[in-house]
């Protein structure tokens, strides 16, 4: 990505004026949960990761350990660079490191975030999160965090490339996101999981 030419848009046409935002709750998984396709799949989408085994127990895990990861975020601030050209260089290198094969940091336009997510609407989001300069407590389930750092750890040991997009509004601030996901990961690598 860093020897291909910059661009201020995206080269696809993309009539941004003309996209809608779209509510969370209408997405196909959550419109199956709650009947609209019948009640077939209403059922079988309570079976969604749970429909295999090993899946099945590594949510059984990760349920298990929401009420203890889901704590105060450390005080200590790691030291971070406050101009945004290192910033996205760290966050490319961080992701070469874990073998992505390409990366590419754009800003995300409002088209691309649920007007309404599952938990509350998006301006109460974006007014918690702004100035988006930190990470906001709450805002960001400890959840999401444990469930990315299994899928780096299922990449890794299926020697696949994953990407993983982090967003400003969802905890506040993307790099202390990365941040986050980064360490608890990094955690994990130290307790011994390789």
């Amino acid at each position: 990505m860093e020897i291909l030419k910059r661009l201020d848009l995206p080269t696809t046409l993309t009539k941004a004026d003309e996209l809608q935002r779209v509510d969370e709750r209408e997405s196909g998984f959550n419109r199956a949960l709650r009947g609209d396709f019948g009640a077939y799949l209403q059922k079988e989408r309570y079976c969604f990761v749970a429909k295999h085994p090993l899946s099945g127990a590594l949510g059984q895990v990760q349920f298990n350990l929401v009420d203890p990861v889901d704590g105060q975020v450390s005080d200590n601030k790691a030291p971070m660079p406050d101009d945004a050209a290192i910033m996205a260089r760290h966050i490319k290198e961080t992701a070469y490191f874990l073998r992505a094969d390409l990366v590419g940091i754009c800003e995300l336009p409002p088209y691309a975030i649920y007007s309404r997510s599952l938990g509350e609407r998006y301006e109460e989001s974006y007014a918690k999160a702004l100035p988006f300069d930190e990470s906001v407590n709450g805002m960001i389930r400890p959840k999401t965090i444990d469930e990315t750092v299994m899928l780096m750890e299922a990449a890794i040991d299926e020697d696949v490339h994953i990407n993983i997009s982090v967003n400003n509004r969802a905890g506040g601030n993307a790099p202390a996101i990365a941040r986050i996901v980064s360490n608890r990961f990094l955690e994990s690598v130290n307790r011994g999981r390789k």
